[in-house]
């Protein structure tokens, strides 16, 4: 859609298709490549193919042998899945040779339930790059606000909660919420990357600044005594 207020303008007349066949992944890339002026790209992404139903039997059959093909070929260098449902993730990892998957809003300080995915991804070596990590901006402050969201609506209580228990140790060791958010999920072997949205330049280099933070291993450590980390992350 549009996006007025910064300048970006989408025609009414242009709509998302999802096509998760071999037709329409070949067909989506060679549109893309001529916008770019390209001959190839870093990376294909399969985008969220639970939404808005399953299509995971189509992109198996389909869209993954061309991935595969497209990746032979040096056409791409790599492809992955972006999603935030890990269930879907995982089946894609188990039943395909994906190099990369976008996890969002799974893995992150407030969240550690899909240890399992991370782990398979480790063993076979696929990259994760973990989004959303501020969980719809709970983390992105110093101690979340009543009105804030998680999830496209208002924060439930055991967010707000979890997320104010966290936000007290990270002050006892002199860490601001914000950096142990964005620095968490760095520490599994099995994420590559760690990305954060910004729409600035001084978001930008806040964003670095706290990436680049030493959290030191107590901090860690309290929150798994407290029960607010997995003993296993």
């Amino acid at each position: 859609g549009s996006d007025h207020q910064n300048g970006f303008l989408v025609p009414d007349n242009l709509t998302r298709l999802r096509d998760y066949t071999a037709d329409g992944v070949q067909r989506s890339l060679e549109e893309s490549l001529g916008r770019l002026k390209l001959d190839a790209v870093d990376i294909l992404w399969i985008h969220d193919p639970e939404e808005p139903t399953d299509r995971f039997d189509e992109a198996i059959s389909g869209a993954v042998p061309m991935l595969n093909r497209l990746r032979s070929e040096g056409v791409i260098s790599a492809w992955g899945i972006g999603s935030k449902d890990a269930a879907m993730l995982r089946r894609f990892v188990d039943h395909s040779d994906p190099d990369l998957i976008m996890l969002a809003g799974r893995y992150t300080l407030l969240e550690q339930e899909q240890v399992g995915l991370m782990s398979a991804c480790q063993v076979k070596g696929v990259g994760v790059i973990a989004v959303g990590v501020f969980n719809s901006g709970l983390l992105a402050r110093e101690e979340p606000s009543e009105g804030a969201w998680y999830e496209y609506g208002p924060a439930p209580k055991w967010a707000l909660d979890r997320t104010r228990q966290i936000a007290a140790v990270a002050r006892d060791h002199g860490v601001s919420l914000p950096e142990a958010a964005l620095n968490f999920p760095k520490r599994h072997p099995a994420v590559v990357n760690v990305m954060a949205g910004m729409r600035s330049v001084a978001q930008v280099e806040k964003n670095l600044a706290l990436a680049s933070s030493e959290i030191p291993e107590a901090f860690w450590n309290d929150l798994r005594t407290l029960g607010l980390l997995k003993e296993e992350v």
